[in-house]
């Protein structure tokens, strides 16, 4: 079932960044150089944990979840139950390929 939850998480942030993107074009988000919706909707995400924003280990955990999410997303397809059906192997690819990613960068 954690998959579902980093889909859930990744569909979360999307509407954050949705949000951000609105604040933004109504002013009450100021543009800055590096800013952009994404990292506005990590702020208003750890903000509503309760975690600092300017915490490097946080931000760098979302950003981690966010990728994996991002990989169940493309996964699951039409149909949320696909990520039922997957088997362990799923798990493997996502998390191997998050790694080499990481570490070629």
């Amino acid at each position: 079932m954690l998959r579902l939850a980093y889909v859930k998480f990744v569909r979360v942030m999307e509407d954050l960044e949705d949000a951000a993107a609105a604040e933004r074009l109504a002013g009450r988000e100021p543009r800055e150089r590096g800013r952009r919706d994404a990292s506005i909707a990590i702020d208003y995400y750890l903000t509503f944990k309760g975690v600092a924003s300017d915490n490097a280990f946080s931000r760098t955990q979302v950003s981690r979840c966010m990728d994996i999410g991002r990989r169940w997303y493309s996964l699951e397809g039409l149909s949320p139950l696909l990520l039922c059906a997957y088997s362990d192997v799923a798990d493997e690819i996502v998390y191997v390929l998050l790694l080499l990613t990481y570490c070629s960068t």
